[in-house]
């Protein structure tokens, strides 16, 4: 199989949430969950195990709670990344399968071009560059290809494995994403390594028709822990959050998935209220709080 180097490395532009970084970011596309027949996201349940259960009659809370006994998130069932905005586009779609493919069956040729594009680009731009690996996927890159973070840029990524956290290269900044599979070793892992946590509230966006909401200013989490929140959806940049802050997401997708995610608690409740102000272009802490 063969792929253009351009087409793993991505200019963030086409992604209308990180278009907004201040600084210049790269991002690689991957498959969701199992759709590309691979999985590359170990703490989601498989798109392909969920649908064999419902076909063997199993009801959505049965299938929640088998998943979320395991640590494993129902978040695949309902993801932005591939049942809403371009992701759900064929030509994208495959475009991911392919690419997924190519990293899973000759991860040799994955290797060299993904190493050639970044020489290229520290070349072309130095060291003031951020890459974001994992927007649909949650690889262990760290594992899989290391050599890619000999390269002075900053490097980040949201996770639900926790075993990642405290493990990565130190140019590499994860941020924990609260999920309704996370365990209570994830949470300690969290705690243990001072890890930034990012949570997915059910709080207005529709920005079709330019309504924000507004998102709580603090989280409790399942320990009592209460964590600041700050505007994740203002910039896609998770290294610039200060420490010991939650990262507050906005739940992306249509009514039938928001309601999918309630059931499962992978979203959680936010606070009434919105405004026409996109979050990119308010001032900070605009839409912290009612």
């Amino acid at each position: 199989m063969s792929y253009y180097e351009a087409d793993i490395l991505q200019d963030g532009t086409g992604n209308a949430k990180i278009a907004h970084n201040v600084i210049r970011t790269y991002t690689i596309s991957l498959a969701s969950s199992d759709s590309a027949g691979k999985n590359t996201c170990p703490r989601a349940m498989r798109r392909s195990l969920i649908e064999r259960m419902r076909q063997r009659g199993k009801t959505e809370q049965q299938i929640n709670t088998w998943a979320n006994e395991r640590g494993l998130s129902m978040c695949s069932d309902v993801c932005v990344l591939h049942y809403s905005g371009r992701g759900q586009m064929d030509n994208v779609q495959k475009a991911r399968h392919n690419l997924t493919n190519l990293l899973f069956e000759d991860r040799k040729s994955f290797k060299s071009a993904l190493l050639r594009r970044l020489e290229r680009i520290h070349k072309d731009y130095g060291s003031n560059v951020a890459v974001r690996p994992n927007v649909d996927s949650d690889i262990l890159w760290e594992r899989l290809i290391p050599e890619m973070f000999d390269f002075p840029f900053y490097w980040y990524d949201y996770t639900k494995v926790s075993k990642r956290l405290g493990t990565v290269p130190a140019n590499y900044h994860l941020t924990y994403s609260v999920n309704d599979g996370s365990l209570t070793e994830d949470w300690q892992r969290v705690y243990d390594t001072d890890s930034n946590i990012a949570v997915a509230f059910d709080s207005l966006w529709l920005p079709s028709r330019h309504r924000y909401g507004y998102l709580p200013a603090a989280y409790t989490d399942p320990n009592g822990y209460t964590w600041p929140v700050v505007d994740g959806d203002a910039s896609d940049l998770t290294f610039l959050s200060p420490p010991g802050t939650c990262r507050g997401l906005r739940f992306k997708g249509g009514h039938d998935n928001q309601a999918k995610a309630r059931e499962s608690e992978f979203v959680v409740p936010g606070c009434g209220g919105w405004d026409r102000v996109p979050p990119s272009e308010a001032t900070e802490g605009y839409y912290i709080g009612a």
